[in-house]
């Protein structure tokens, strides 16, 4: 139960709530959030007609495998 407050009215509610959100709600932020950083290779490769390429890479950027 605790004291009784002497001065005041006691404790102030808090300012902040923290509320949880699911993990794919913070994956389809991460995905806007890069879309905004790509969005200058975007709109070059719409204007090229490969826009529909999900995976764009600059030339010389693939992996290289081993020949083991």
């Amino acid at each position: 139960m605790g004291r009784q407050c002497t001065t005041g009215t006691g404790k102030k509610p808090k300012q902040y709530k923290r509320i949880s959100v699911d993990y794919t709600h913070k994956l389809q932020l991460k995905q806007i959030s890069s879309w905004g950083r790509q969005r200058k290779q975007i709109e070059l490769m719409c204007c090229q007609r490969k826009g529909l390429h999900e995976n764009l890479r600059n030339i010389g950027e693939a992996i290289v495998l081993p020949r083991d």
